[in-house]
């Protein structure tokens, strides 16, 4: 067999691989590189804790969506660009409460929906909603701190 003959079979079985694996990778990877359609929807915030770009949505435990984009205004508040998958686009109610949640006690943060008891109508394209901001283990102790110093004064 020539050298270039078998130059040629190896550099396309090369390419065969890595189309397959690209082709994996967009299959089983958790961000689907944009392929799949969306809408977006903007959350606005007082603090968006650790919520990175990329961050899931998650409905039931299911993603839903993911962080786009994330701005601070100059009043300090936060505006979360979130695109969501449109085959969950009927699922998500225009009354939905959006949290900003901890998967864990120090784990990643992401996006919670939650549904209202009473189904209305499905959230459409653009909609601005408000977003709870995370628990913070530190504003809880210093509101703890307070309670006893009043309840301490008042005592006394």
């Amino acid at each position: 067999m020539s050298s270039g003959r078998l130059e040629l079979k190896v550099g396309l079985f090369v390419v065969v691989l890595l189309g397959l694996a690209a082709i994996m990778s967009i299959k089983f990877g958790k961000t689907g590189f944009g392929l799949s359609d969306t809408f977006s929807i903007k959350l606005n915030t007082e603090d968006a804790g650790t919520v990175i770009k990329n961050s899931p949505v998650l409905m039931s435990g299911v993603k839903v969506g993911y962080v786009d984009e994330i701005n601070l205004d100059l009043h300090g508040s936060v505006t979360l660009t979130v695109k969501l998958y449109s085959k969950y686009a009927d699922n998500i109610d225009v009354n939905a409460k959006f949290e900003i949640k901890s998967s864990g006690f120090l784990g990643d943060q992401f996006i919670g929906v939650f549904p209202p008891v009473k189904r209305t109508e499905p959230l459409g394209e653009g909609a601005q909603r408000s977003c709870e901001p995370p628990f913070d283990i530190m504003s809880v102790g210093r509101d703890a701190q307070e309670l006893i110093i009043s309840v301490s004064a008042r005592v006394q």
